[in-house]
């Protein structure tokens, strides 16, 4: 199926309910959750119709929550098996929602470090061996 002539809000709006049920039956999220997505979406979802639209709205007002709505309601799309919106594939409106990283660094130990930690390890588990074998 394809939707023409269209903008994101006026489709989301005509049939959020059904999106609210997908997203509790299909996809199994939790009330909650729901209502971020749906909180977010009600919030800063604006007039776009295309996917440079959607990048450039994305710029300025993105969450994690509302990128996440906006995925999940590009999922429901294609539940609804709803191949194209304004003649643009489902497929590139997902791509076109990028996630930014969460900041998780990497962290390296050197020699020292680890060699103390199997020292630790060591200890704990003749500590806990001694303890068990009391028992038997």
């Amino acid at each position: 199926m394809k939707i023409k002539s269209a903008d994101l809000r006026d489709f989301y709006i005509g049939n959020k309910e059904d999106f609210r049920a997908y997203l509790l039956t299909v996809r199994r999220i939790g009330r909650g959750k729901i209502r971020d997505y749906i909180n977010a979406i009600d919030k800063k979802l604006i007039e776009i119709r295309n996917t440079i639209e959607l990048k450039t709205h994305l710029s300025q007002a993105y969450t994690d929550p509302y990128g996440r709505a906006l995925r999940n309601r590009f999922n429901f799309m294609e539940y609804k098996e709803i191949e194209q919106f304004n003649n643009i594939l489902i497929e590139k409106w997902k791509k076109s929602i990028t996630f930014r990283k969460s900041g998780v660094r990497e962290n390296y130990i050197n020699d020292n470090e680890l060699k103390e930690a199997y020292q630790s390890i060591k200890r704990r588990n003749i500590y806990t061996k001694g303890i068990h074998s009391q028992f038997i």
